[in-house]
């Protein structure tokens, strides 16, 4: 902190996972959490699902749809105003609906980082200034389709890929035993080098974002996320969030600097269930069904989740706390725990136990209803 800058000067930043809003009556989407997140001064998320009228379901492997606008009002009305819309959903609708739902986030108040019309644009930082601190935002997508991939002339995302190889325990050839060997794109990892230096240039702190990990396997961190994270604080990233496994991982410390391996989900609803059925209990049903149907298992720990609170001066990230939230067990309803709730304790440990569990040495200290990370 500077000598002349005082705590009230800091930005707060509220960080959460994966969004795809759906209902009609907006106000329910987001209802029990909104307040809170508005105390906020940066509100950063997930894009999860492209908000479009246009497009086609023509390149739609994961079973998610395109979603309908009228349900973005939930967000500024939440207090988001940056997100990351660079993700193994953001090419589902095709490119039209990219470069639609872009715009659409953008004209309510949405800075949008990670993908775009072309390459450029999707590597472009989102920057956002509250409180006399910029904070420029770079959002990647590493889980693929690798047709995801935005181009000189084509709409996409922003990736940093990574190859797999399988490596035998045994050393006898044709051994069944084997380990999954993670690697980052050479090319995919120096351009993300050379965006987190271009946007330390137009910014006082960079916050890298990731779509990256293992679904929902608890605590397994692949190789290539510790690459690509700790690549990106080597190049200047003063925080790592990563998204897109759908449960909870672990929070390392490297360098002084946290990387947040996942915030997990936050609200996912579907457009098609949502208007069909016109009902919220029947939509959120429909949702689980679909669920378990395109991932073939369901974590019981996917329910829990958090807002992650990062305190920001011009210098560096001061403190970064996470608030409990649980989900219903259909992944939607954010619903924030009061200090008196049990569910706070199953939030918290669990959080402490995969950080563990990941050989992270990250050691956390609780505030009230805020579990935080102790820095050096």
């Amino acid at each position: 902190m500077g000598q002349n800058e005082k705590r009230e000067d800091w930005a707060v930043l509220h960080a959460v996972g994966d969004i795809a809003l759906a209902r009609s009556e907006w106000r329910l989407c987001l209802a029990g959490v909104e307040s809170y997140l508005r105390t906020a001064d940066i509100g950063f998320f997930n894009c999860e699902v492209p908000y479009a009228e246009t497009g086609c379901p023509g390149m739609l492997p994961h079973g998610a749809p395109g979603h309908h606008p009228r349900a973005m009002a939930a967000l500024p009305a939440a207090g988001f105003n940056v997100c990351t819309f660079a993700n193994n959903h953001t090419m589902d609708w095709g490119l039209d609906a990219i470069v639609e739902c872009r715009t659409r986030l953008e004209a309510i108040g949405i800075a949008v980082c990670g993908a775009g019309k072309n390459i450029h644009e999707a590597r472009k930082p989102a920057v956002v200034e509250k409180k006399g601190i910029k904070v420029a935002f770079l959002g990647y997508n590493s889980v693929g389709p690798n047709w995801s991939l935005a181009e000189e002339n084509k709409p996409g995302c922003a990736m940093v890929r990574a190859h797999t190889l399988y490596e035998p325990y045994d050393y006898q050839p044709g051994t069944t035993g084997v380990r999954a060997v993670t690697r980052a794109y050479r090319e995919d990892l120096d351009a993300m080098v050379q965006d987190i230096k271009k946007a330390k240039e137009q910014a006082d702190l960079v916050v890298m974002t990731d779509h990256w990990g293992v679904h929902h396997e608890r605590a397994v961190i692949p190789d290539y996320v510790f690459e690509v994270g700790h690549a990106a604080i080597d190049a200047g990233a003063d925080l790592v969030l990563g998204t897109s496994t759908h449960i909870l991982k672990g929070v390392e410390v490297y360098k002084g600097k946290i990387i947040v391996h996942s915030l997990a989900n936050f609200a996912l609803e579907t457009r098609h269930i949502a208007e069909r059925e016109g009902d919220r209990v029947l939509t959120l049903r429909s949702l689980k069904t679909m669920r378990e149907k395109a991932t073939g298992q369901r974590s019981p720990d996917s329910s829990k989740t958090v807002i992650a609170k990062c305190l920001l001066s011009k210098d560096k990230v001061e403190r970064v706390s996470f608030v409990p939230v649980m989900l219903d067990s259909h992944w939607a309803s954010p619903e924030l725990l009061s200090p008196r709730d049990q569910r706070v304790l199953e939030v918290f440990d669990y959080m402490e136990a995969i950080t563990r569990e990941a050989d992270l040495p990250t050691t956390f200290f609780r505030d009230g209803n805020e579990l935080v990370v102790s820095l050096p």
